[in-house]
C-alpha cells in the first residue's frame, strides 16, 4: 500500500491531513491523484515551521526505516504532537523482512543496507535507498527515550499488503 493511497483513505474519516514526502515526484503525484495536502519538505524541514503540539496524530507507514537517525526522526514527531497525541508507524519487520532481502542478514546486527527502490504493484527501479536494520529493542527503547509509549505492537500474519509488517501503536507523553 502505497503512503499516499493510505494517506487519502484517512483523509475521508479523519478530515484534514497533511502529508510530507522528500521526494518531489511523489509530492506531485499523490497532490494530482489524491485528496490531502502533499508537501515536498523532510520532517525536519515540517517540525521547524510548525508550532510545536499542534497535531493530534502521527502515521508513518513504511517510511522510518529510512531514517539514519531514528532518535531525531522520533524527537521531531514528539514535538509536532500535543500531548497524548496517537503515533502509528509501521515498518519492516526486523526479524523477517530483511532475512528475505538483505543477503548477510543477522538479526542482531543493526547496518544500513543499500537495495533497489521498490514499492507494491511497482517496478523495481535501477536506484539504490538505504534501509536501517534496527531490533525491536532498539525501536523500544528510542520511542521511550523520546517522550512515547508504546500501547501496541502489531505483527500482521495475515494478507499481502500487512505480511512482513512491525506495526507501533503509541502515544505521546
Amino acid at each position: 500500500m502505497r503512503t499516499w493511497f493510505l494517506t487519502s483513505e484517512l483523509a475521508h474519516i479523519v478530515g484534514h491531513i497533511v502529508g510530507i514526502d522528500i521526494s518531489a515526484e511523489s509530492v506531485h503525484y499523490a497532490n494530482t491523484h489524491f485528496t490531502p495536502c502533499f508537501i515536498n519538505e523532510s520532517l525536519e524541514m515540517f517540525t521547524a515551521h510548525c508550532s510545536p503540539g499542534t497535531k493530534d496524530d502521527c502515521i508513518a507507514h513504511m517510511s522510518l526505516h529510512y531514517f539514519v537517525d531514528i532518535n531525531l526522526a522520533f524527537r521531531n514527531i514528539q514535538t509536532l504532537l500535543q500531548p497524548g497525541g496517537s503515533f502509528i508507524f509501521s515498518v519492516p519487520h526486523p526479524a523477517f523482512w530483511f532475512q528475505k532481502h538483505a543477503k548477510d542478514f543477522w538479526y542482531p546486527h543493526e547496518k544500513i543496507y543499500a537495495l533497489p527502490f521498490k514499492t507494491k504493484d511497482c517496478a523495481e527501479l535501477k536506484s539504490l535507498i538505504t534501509i536501517q536494520h534496527r531490533t525491536l529493542e532498539t525501536y523500544s527503547r528510542a520511542l521511550f527515550e523520546n517522550g512515547f509509549v508504546i500501547e501496541q505492537m502489531l505483527e500482521p500474519s495475515f494478507g499481502n499488503e500487512y505480511k512482513g509488517m512491525l506495526i507501533f501503536v503509541c502515544k505521546r507523553i
